[in-house]
């Protein structure tokens, strides 16, 4: 009897065991996968287009990325950099973009954000009954949790800000002609923004374009012109020392100084851009871009001390002129007195760059700017040489006499008008017109030859 109440019990119990052993071998794998710590991955992408930057991301994390180019299209990411898990770094890599993802065995699918997708960035519902029994191997629900931090390129007014500490501008004018961003320009364009020249406290256009590798200031005397150098071909033409490679938003400024006072940035294109600006030099060019008017008020009042007697004062103010914002201006004030390791010299200049904007509606503007230049230096043709060296004298002397009236005046006026409309986020028309006059009159002695047989300076 024991042995026929036995047997029914114990093979029962056999086959419970043996299906219990097999659930457990079978679940292991499963969870191992789910409590391994995710790989760790350095990245350093930088900021640019939405697709060049995601498919970084999925050749650095070692993921097959799949999207609409519609979607990533005109949409720009601010990079990442640092230590990141794969899930971690889409997070932060997508914030702010208006993108989604999901990411499964290996691949990850980004699309847009959908509108009934929770703006506050709320904790996404899952609504399936959760499942809370852990050793029957079921999984829980899983919660998904966005933030925004938001994306500064995103904003219009982030490039004009003021206070904007960033030395980055993803987007350059001068390349297309457009708005476009610098990776997807197809020429070298490299921009120097109003924040390095701030930092470096520069005063002249020469200062600036030391930023940049392969560009050089040249030299004019009494620093009367801007003349550059640029992949080793300069920018003025052999017969004239007047450069035809210098622009100011666009349009050709040459023989006029600019001072940085009334810029916003300088873009510089390296290599022949003749296609988009006719006769020009093969080495490049220089676009000075002015500041523009701003609906947020903004003051600054700055006075600089150098070596040489050098002191100047500069002044921006900037604001709204009706409450509603429609007429806005911004004036640019400049005042240079400065002298020089060569006796007698000096350089005085006078900027005053006034600016209008009429916002006519939300597709048109209208910007009118007029600028007014005034110098007064004495041109300085150095040191003659003598045979194949400089002569031997000091290289502070001067061998000109400024006891006669020695000068160089100029007084420069531009004008300066905009029109632009904006048809919709893609399209949009601008007419650009200018006018640029100067007067100038000197009394120099050149000074620059040396006869040899009489000694006598000519």
């Amino acid at each position: 009897m024991k042995e026929h109440l036995f047997s029914p019990t114990f093979k029962p119990a056999l086959s419970n065991r043996l299906l219990y052993l097999t659930l457990l071998l079978g679940l292991s794998p499963w969870q191992t996968t789910a409590y391994a710590n995710p790989t760790i991955r350095q990245y350093n992408i930088p900021a640019g287009p939405m697709a060049t930057v995601v498919n970084q991301l999925a050749e650095t994390g070692g993921i097959q990325a799949i999207y609409d180019t519609q979607v990533t299209q005109g949409r720009v990411s601010k990079g990442l950099r640092g230590s990141y898990s794969t899930e971690a770094a889409l997070q932060k890599l997508l914030s702010g973009t208006g993108l989604n993802y999901t990411l499964s065995d290996g691949t990850v699918n980004i699309r847009a954000r959908a509108k009934s997708d929770a703006k506050s960035f709320l904790p996404v519902a899952n609504t399936q009954e959760p499942q809370s029994d852990i050793s029957k191997g079921q999984m829980m629900p899983k919660v998904t949790v966005e933030a925004d931090t938001g994306n500064p390129y995103d904003d219009p007014n982030w490039a004009t800000d003021p206070y904007n500490p960033d030395y980055n501008r993803p987007n350059a004018n001068t390349g297309t002609k457009t708005d476009t961003p610098i990776l997807e320009t197809p020429v070298n364009i490299q921009v120097v923004t109003r924040k390095v020249m701030d930092d470096q406290q520069v005063i002249s256009l020469n200062d600036t374009v030391k930023n940049v590798a392969g560009v050089q200031p040249g030299f004019s005397a009494g620093n009367s012109y801007n003349i550059f150098t640029i992949r080793g071909f300069g920018t003025a033409p052999a017969d004239t020392s007047q450069s035809n490679s210098v622009y100011r938003e666009g349009m050709l400024l040459s023989g006029i100084p600019q001072s940085t006072s009334a810029l916003d940035r300088v873009e510089i294109i390296k290599g022949p851009a003749a296609v988009l600006y006719g006769r020009m030099e093969p080495g490049g060019l220089i676009n000075a871009v002015p500041k523009d008017a701003l609906a947020k008020p903004y003051y600054s009042l700055q006075q600089q001390f150098g070596s040489y007697d050098l002191y100047r004062t500069s002044a921006d103010a900037t604001g709204p002129i009706t409450s509603n914002g429609e007429l806005l201006y911004r004036v640019n004030l400049e005042n240079l007195d400065s002298g020089s390791f060569r006796n007698g010299l000096f350089n005085r200049q006078l900027n005053i760059n006034p600016n209008l904007t009429w916002n006519v509606n939300d597709k048109t503007t209208v910007e009118l700017e007029f600028g007014y230049q005034r110098q007064r230096t004495i041109y300085d043709f150095g040191i003659p040489a003598l045979g194949t060296r400089p002569a031997n004298i000091p290289i502070s002397r001067y061998l000109g006499d400024p006891s006669i009236g020695e000068s160089f005046n100029r007084d420069d006026y531009l004008v300066d008008l905009d029109l632009e409309h904006r048809f919709n986020d893609k399209w949009k028309l601008k007419w650009k017109g200018g006018y640029v006059h100067s007067d100038t009159n000197d009394l120099q002695f050149d000074g620059d030859t040396l006869n040899e047989q009489t000694g006598e300076l000519v």
